[in-house]
């Protein structure tokens, strides 16, 4: 096995474990600790940071840029949220936050991997919608 496909299968490891592990054992602050609330966190920011990796992506930058803007991307929302939370309950969680920086970053990785093999379009022709996904040599 080549140390790139190993490299590649560890983050994508990472990615699996980031998604599953932390909604499951992280507890949420506030009344919300049913395990709803930190798989909202996880997963909301990890589409953010999916798609943020994947706006940087054929922008000039090594990996580890691309990774570490597109996790920044991805836990804008969750930042916001909890700016909310802070203004009308004068109440931070850095447990939150902790799980949409995890979120995010899990994305970004699983963002990045894919979008080296995968290129995804959705172009809209003729008042047609045209969604292609297409594999890169």
């Amino acid at each position: 096995m080549k140390f790139s496909n190993l490299k590649q299968s560890t983050q994508l490891l990472l990615c699996l474990i980031t998604l599953m592990v932390i909604p499951s054992v992280a507890k949420s602050c506030g009344d919300n600790d049913t395990g709803v609330d930190p798989l909202l966190h996880v997963t909301l920011s990890g589409i953010a940071g999916y798609m943020g990796e994947s706006y940087v992506h054929t922008r000039p930058g090594s990996p580890t840029q691309k990774i570490m803007i597109g996790t920044a991307i991805g836990s804008i929302p969750g930042l916001l949220k909890e700016a909310i939370d802070y203004a009308e309950n004068d109440e931070y969680c850095s447990k939150d936050m902790l799980q949409n920086i995890g979120g995010a970053l899990a994305g970004s990785l699983l963002a990045y991997n894919m979008n080296k093999k995968y290129k995804v379009s959705f172009n809209k022709q003729e008042g047609n919608y045209l969604f292609g996904v297409s594999f890169k040599d």
